[in-house]
């Protein structure tokens, strides 16, 4: 084939061989290791439901599998009036809608405002601010 397209199924390192005959019989090979990565995306929700149904019932960003830093990652919940009511390291800690993830107090249903910082494993470094809704 003049222009080979070439599918990999899974992310890992390949072992690519480009061989060529000529009409005269001449041979040629080239080999490159090539490394397929996921594309790496963030998906960050508009809304939650903290009404313990085991549905949407914590507020928290779903990485692709593949490409987090996840030494890298924070996240923090602020009020309309900026006071901060969650901070966390952990990417798997998502807010439930208290304060400090405390269960003490429940916050009202209302817009807050999120901050996350992370970096993927190219070392793209992404801040995100925004608004999720809280509705009970």
């Amino acid at each position: 084939e003049l222009h080979p397209k070439v599918k990999f199924d899974k992310a890992g390192l390949y072992q690519v061989v480009l061989a060529a005959t000529t009409p005269q019989g001449c041979k040629h090979e080239v080999a490159k290791t090539i490394e397929v990565k996921n594309d790496f995306n963030a998906y960050i929700p508009d809304s939650f439901t903290p009404n313990y149904d085991g549905l949407n019932d914590v507020f928290k960003p779903v990485f692709s599998p593949y490409g987090l830093d996840a030494k890298t990652y924070e996240m923090e919940i602020f009020d309309r009036w900026g006071h901060s009511l969650f901070y966390t390291k952990d990417v798997n800690a998502g807010w439930n809608g208290t304060v400090s993830n405390q269960g003490s107090e429940e916050l009202k249903e209302d817009v807050y405002v999120y901050k996350i910082k992370y970096k993927d494993l190219d070392g793209n470094i992404y801040n995100k601010m925004g608004h999720v809704s809280l509705l009970r």
